[in-house]
Parts: structure tokens; C-alpha cells; sequence
């Protein structure tokens, strides 16, 4: 089965290819019940989000979205990134419906997403353990696709319960897209290093675009870009795919002249996307 047999994935990214068909590949796997998780890891700006929104759009139709997205000033938050993911499922379910996904092993899983409990790290993995069998219950009605993304900043309760997952997702209709940026300082282990050693982690590094792709970026904006053009926005952004977007943003709108040889940009242009990049992640850091 091949990556559209699962939905309509739209394949709107460039020189994402092979990533979109190794997702595509792990979703319909999961369909066929045989689960898995896929690490897509990559500096800030290298489109892992668009990946996860692109693994959303190839699952509709065939499989049930859950989606969470970490955050910096979260991360202190126990089982944050899980009730992101499942506390709205179970709220929409029927009360008899409710009843079923919280029965037996499950049950602690609710007393924490619907009773708002904060289990000490003693109980953790037993949390982590409900989660699993409600992730199961959730599966048995219909193949699962569990995205997270930012996930360097998830919670370390959050993070253990994906792991623990991962670690029986094998034999289950499920699959796990993460998203994360390696090296992040305080990420919590579980998901920069044991998760990626699981036998059924497929590890995506997703990295810069090459001088083309940067091209056709740029040339989205405006296609008649000259090559000038699109190589000041490639070496100025060293191929990140969202520095160049933006560069090509403010060429489209302000002209060509805008970006200067050296790829700094000239006459108070600027882009608010980078300056909110920057902004949030300078709220992240230690005043030091």
C-alpha cells in the first residue's frame, strides 16, 4: 500500500520525498494493524511540523488523529503532552463509550485526564501504563495516528508514557510521528535517545535543501526569481527552508533589491515569523 491509499496527502513540500514515503509507508502499516514509530529530528525551520501536518493529511480517512505540541514554558507540566492528546477523545465520547475506554487497566488514565489528578513520580509509569491501554481502546475502533510535535520540550511524564508505548506499538494499529530537535538542552532522554534506539523507530533526519530546492522555495513566490536572487536567499539561509521562505516573502514584496548581496535584508524589511522565532526562543533560555 502506498502513501496515498491512507488519505490525500497533498506531497506539497520540497525535497521531502523520501520522508513523506517513509511516513506514508508506516501509516499504512499501521492500518494493517503492525504499528511504529517514526523520529522525524531536525534543526529549528527544517519543515518537521509541515511533515506532521502532511502525516495528518495522508491519515485522514484511514486513521484517528490525536495531536499534541510541547511547548518551553510547559514542560514542567506531568503528563501535559498527554492530556493534549487524549483528554479531548475521551470528552467527546459517549458516557458508555467513556465507560468501555476506561475500564480496567485504563482506569487511572482517567483519573488523571478527566479528574485532573497529578500522580506522583512513584505512579508515573502506572499512569504511563493506563495510557497505553487507552491508546489500545482507542485503537480497537479505529487505526491511530499519535503526533507530537516540539516534542524537545515535552513534559517528562508525557515522555516516558510515549516511550512505553513505543515499546509495544509492534503489534497494535497505531502509528507515532515525533517531532523533536536533537541536541535541546533539558529534552527529556525517554524520547532523545531511548526512543530512537527502538527496533520500530524509523529515524528521520530532516536537513537543509539543496541550492534547487531552495530555487523552486523562492520561485513559489515569485516565478520569475533570477538565479541571483535565489542563490543570495540559499546561502543567506544556509537552506532552511523557513529563513528562505521568509527571504523570498519580503523579495516578493518589497523587490529583489531587498535582499543584499550578503543576504542581509535592506530598507527596514523584515519577517515577523523570524522575529517571533526568535523572541520565543529567547523565552526558553536562562538569563545567563
Amino acid at each position: 500500500m502506498d502513501a496515498t491509499a491512507t488519505g490525500k496527502g497533498t506531497a506539497a513540500l520540497i525535497e521531502r520525498d523520501e520522508e513523506l514515503d517513509a511516513i506514508g509507508r508506516v501509516l499504512a502499516a499501521a492500518v494493517d494493524g503492525a504499528g511504529a514509530t517514526v523520529l522525524v529530528e531536525g534543526a529549528a525551520g527544517m519543515g518537521k511540523s509541515a511533515l506532521l501536518s502532511e502525516a495528518v493529511e495522508l491519515a485522514s480517512g484511514g486513521l484517528r488523529v490525536l495531536a499534541a505540541r510541547a511547548d518551553v514554558l510547559e514542560r514542567d507540566f506531568p503528563f501535559g503532552i498527554a492530556r493534549q492528546l487524549f483528554e479531548p477523545a475521551l470528552r467527546a465520547a459517549s458516557p458508555a463509550e467513556r465507560e468501555r475506554l476506561l475500564e480496567g487497566a485504563a482506569g487511572l488514565a482517567g483519573e488523571v485526564l478527566l479528574g485532573g489528578a497529578a500522580p506522583g513520580r512513584e505512579a508515573s509509569q502506572l499512569v504511563a501504563h493506563a495510557l497505553y491501554w487507552l491508546a489500545w481502546g482507542l485503537a480497537d475502533e479505529r487505526p491511530l495516528l499519535i503526533t507530537v510535535d516540539d516534542a524537545q520540550w515535552a513534559d517528562r511524564a508525557s515522555a516516558r508514557a510515549l516511550l512505553h508505548l513505543a515499546r509495544r506499538v509492534e503489534d497494535m494499529p497505531i502509528a507515532l510521528v515525533i517531532a523533536l530537535r536533537p541536541g535541546e538542552a533539558g529534552a527529556p532522554p525517554e524520547l532523545t535517545e531511548l526512543l530512537a534506539a527502538e527496533p520500530a523507530t524509523v529515524t528521520l533526519a530532516v536537513g537543509p535543501l539543496s541550492e534547487t530546492g531552495s530555487a523552486g522555495v523562492v520561485r513559489r513566490f515569485d516565478g520569475a526569481a533570477g538565479e541571483e536572487l535565489c542563490a543570495r536567499c540559499h546561502a543567506a539561509a544556509g537552506g532552511n527552508p523557513l529563513v528562505v521562505r521568509e527571504l523570498a516573502r519580503i523579495a516578493s514584496e518589497a523587490g529583489p533589491e531587498a535582499i543584499a548581496d550578503d543576504g542581509s535584508v535592506l530598507g527596514g524589511a523584515h519577517s515577523r515569523v523570524l522575529d517571533r522565532a526568535v523572541r520565543r526562543r529567547l523565552a526558553g533560555l536562562a538569563p545567563g
